[in-house]
């Protein structure tokens, strides 16, 4: 026969250790969120449109707004793309749709001997888009041969992506 003491004890064990990787994984989450926060703190709001009408909470919205390459000052995007409201979109706790476009352009000199070879990008902005694990990213690639960058807007979950995406080309002006 069992001793039902060494059971609960067990049980607590388990239970705390259960609860140790539950903190740790939502810190790791918390921390990663305020890191690519500051991607996005650059951006800036242009301006919004209300599609959906809701009688007692705000509108939904397609939302433009517009942030710099953080190393190329000179080249500006914008991003245009769906924000809920509702009582969800309120409290915060909205899953916004995968749906959103780009579109960049050079506004100066830019440099493209700053830029680092890479195949799998590098990340230039990024956007939560529910409490948790979803974000809308923008990752730069550039086209040495034709002297263009290229960015890439995204969203993607902690475990899965969506193959929704848009992309902007910028021909580098002499």
């Amino acid at each position: 026969m069992k001793n039902k003491g060494n059971s609960y004890l067990m049980n607590d064990v388990k239970m705390n250790k259960f609860l140790r990787k539950c903190i740790l994984a939502l810190s790791l989450g918390f921390l990663s969120f305020s890191t690519l926060r500051t991607l996005a703190e650059d951006s800036r709001e242009i301006g919004k449109v209300s599609y959906d009408f809701n009688a007692f909470t705000p509108n939904d919205k397609i939302v433009a707004e517009t942030f710099e390459d953080p190393d190329f000052k000179n080249v500006s995007c914008y991003i245009s793309r769906s924000v809920l409201g509702g009582v969800e979109g309120t409290l915060g706790v909205a899953e916004n749709t995968a749906s959103a476009s780009i579109s960049c352009t050079q506004v100066g000199p830019v440099d493209l001997s700053q830029i680092k070879k890479s195949e799998s990008g590098e990340k230039v902005f990024s956007e939560r888009r529910s409490l948790l694990l979803k974000h809308l990213n923008v990752d730069r690639f550039a086209d040495f041969e034709k002297g263009v960058l290229i960015y890439m807007l995204y969203t993607r979950k902690l475990t899965t992506g969506s193959p929704q995406s848009s992309i902007s080309a910028v021909k580098i002006k002499d």
